[in-house]
C-alpha cells in the first residue's frame, strides 16, 4: 500500500492511498463466493446458486458492503504508515477501482495543529492583593446573623423587622387591574425588597387583610421618558424577624473554634481574606492562559468545535432545558472555541517541557482522593480503574502542571486592592 500526505491547512492533511487491484479483487471475491454459499434463492438449494445469480440480484449490496471494508480497514493503516493521529473520522472521497487498476481514494483527516509557542516565557500580567478592613468584616458578621435569624407570627401592625407574604397586582391609574399582570405570595422584607422605598412606607403599620396601591416611575417607556405605573399589594400575612445578638454565645454558636465575638471577626477576616486571594490567583491565572492565546495563531480544527459543541448541548438537554440549537451554538461558540485553544496550546507546552503527569503522582491523587471521599475503597478503587476516570486525573494533575510551568515563567506584578472594590469588578 502506498500512502502520501499532503497538509491543506494547520489542522488537515489529505492523504491519498493507493492499494494494489488484486487486493480489491480478492476481497470483492470472498464476499461474492460467502454469499453465494449462504443465500436463500426460492428454487436452489443453499450454496447451489450460481455466481451469475448472487451478481445479479445482490452484486451491488454486496460490492457496498466490500467497498466499505476495504476503505475502513486501509484507512486505519494509512493514518499508521503516515504517523498520524487524528482528532476526527476521516471524510473520505475519490474512491476509485476496476478491472486492471488499484483501488484508490482519498481522505481528508483533522489533526492537531502543528504549534510553535511564541511568547510563553515573556508574559507579564499582576496578582491583585487584596486588603479586608472592618467594614467587610461587619458585613459577614451581618451575613452570618440574617443565616441565624429566627422567624415567627406576628399580629401586630407591620414594623422594619416584618417580612410580609402579598399578592400583587398591576393596575391602571383608577385601579382596573391590568390582566395577566399578577403575581402570587411574593415575600417582601421591610428595607429589603425589590421594589424599594415607596412600598416600606405605605406598608409601615398596616396588618394582614389590608392592601395598598403604590405608583412606581420607570423608564420602560420607548422615548426613554419616565413612566408611571400602579400596584396593588394585598397583604396575606405578617411575621417578624428576630436577629441574634452579635455576642460571645453568638460565635460559639458558629463553631467550635469560636470562643468570643472577638475570635469570630478574626474568623471571618481570615475567610474573607483566604477566599479573595484565591479568586485573585485564578483570576491571574486566566489573564496569563489568555495572554497566551492571543499571542499565538491557532487553527481549531471543525469537527473538534462541532462536538465541543454538540456534547454542551446534550448536557443542556439532559437537563431539561428547552433549547433553540442555533441560538446555543451561536452563544457558547466563543468560550468554546477559547477552550479549545487552550488545550491545544496546553497540549504542545506539556510535550515541548516534560510536563506530563507521572505514574506516581497519579497513584498519589487517586489515593488521596480514596482517602478523603469517606466511600468504600474497594469501591473506589474499582472506580480509578475505570480508563474515563484515571483519565480524568491525568488531566487535572496536567493542568495544574502547564499553569505552574506559565507562572514560574511569567514577571507578575503585585496590585493592593481593597476588599470591597475586589468584589465589585468580580460581580
Amino acid at each position: 500500500m502506498q500512502v502520501a500526505s499532503n497538509k491543506i491547512s494547520g489542522s488537515q492533511i489529505e492523504l491519498s492511498v493507493e492499494i494494489p487491484g488484486e487486493v480489491w479483487e480478492k476481497l470483492l471475491n470472498e464476499k461474492y463466493e460467502y454469499y453465494r454459499q449462504n443465500v436463500r434463492v426460492d428454487g436452489f438449494r443453499r450454496g447451489k446458486v450460481s455466481l451469475g445469480m448472487v451478481k445479479k440480484l445482490y452484486g451491488g449490496s454486496i460490492e457496498a458492503e466490500a467497498l466499505d471494508e476495504m476503505v475502513k480497514e486501509h484507512y486505519s493503516e494509512a493514518l499508521e504508515q503516515a504517523k498520524i493521529d487524528p482528532v476526527a473520522p476521516g471524510d473520505v472521497k475519490d474512491v476509485d477501482f476496476g478491472a486492471g487498476k488499484p483501488f484508490t481514494f482519498k481522505v481528508i483527516v483533522e489533526v492537531m495543529p502543528e504549534l510553535e509557542i511564541e511568547g510563553w516565557d515573556n508574559l507579564q500580567t499582576y496578582l491583585e492583593e487584596v486588603t479586608v478592613e472592618a467594614g467587610d468584616v461587619e458585613a459577614g458578621m451581618n451575613m452570618l446573623r440574617e443565616e441565624r435569624a429566627v422567624i415567627s407570627d406576628w399580629e401586630d401592625a407591620i414594623d422594619h423587622r416584618s417580612v410580609v407574604t402579598t399578592d400583587v397586582q398591576e393596575t391602571d391609574r383608577v385601579g382596573v387591574p391590568v390582566l395577566t399582570h399578577n403575581w402570587k405570595d411574593i415575600a417582601v422584607e421591610i428595607g429589603k425588597n425589590a421594589f424599594g422605598p415607596e412600598l416600606d412606607e405605605q406598608l409601615l403599620g398596616r396588618k394582614a387583610g389590608e392592601q395598598v396601591i403604590v405608583s412606581f416611575k420607570t423608564q420602560a417607556d420607548e422615548k426613554n421618558e419616565p413612566k408611571e405605573v400602579w400596584y396593588r399589594f394585598d397583604i396575606k400575612e405578617v411575621k417578624h424577624k428576630e436577629l441574634p445578638e452579635m455576642d460571645d454565645a453568638f460565635a460559639q454558636s458558629i463553631g467550635e473554634n469560636y470562643q468570643t465575638i472577638d475570635d469570630l471577626r478574626k474568623g471571618i477576616e481570615g475567610v474573607i481574606t483566604q477566599q479573595s486571594n484565591s479568586r485573585s490567583y485564578v483570576k491571574m491565572l486566566n489573564r496569563l492562559v489568555q495572554n497566551l492565546i492571543e499571542n499565538n495563531r491557532i487553527d481549531v480544527p471543525p469537527s473538534m468545535l462541532e462536538n465541543y459543541l454538540e456534547k454542551l448541548l446534550e448536557n443542556a438537554k439532559r437537563d431539561g432545558e428547552k433549547i433553540n440549537e442555533d441560538e446555543f451554538r451561536k452563544r457558547y461558540e466563543p468560550s468554546a472555541v477559547r477552550n479549545l485553544k487552550w488545550y491545544i496550546l496546553r497540549k504542545r507546552l506539556i510535550e515541548k517541557n516534560n510536563l506530563q503527569a507521572a505514574q506516581e503522582e497519579v497513584d498519589t491523587v487517586i489515593e488521596q482522593a480514596i482517602g478523603e471521599s469517606g466511600a468504600d475503597v474497594e469501591t473506589m478503587r474499582e472506580y480509578f480503574k475505570e480508563e474515563k476516570n484515571r483519565e480524568k486525573v491525568i488531566d487535572d494533575i496536567e493542568e495544574r502542571k502547564t499553569l505552574d510551568f506559565i507562572r514560574s515563567q511569567a514577571n507578575i506584578s503585585r496590585r493592593p486592592v481593597m476588599y470591597r472594590d475586589f468584589l465589585a469588578n468580580n460581580q
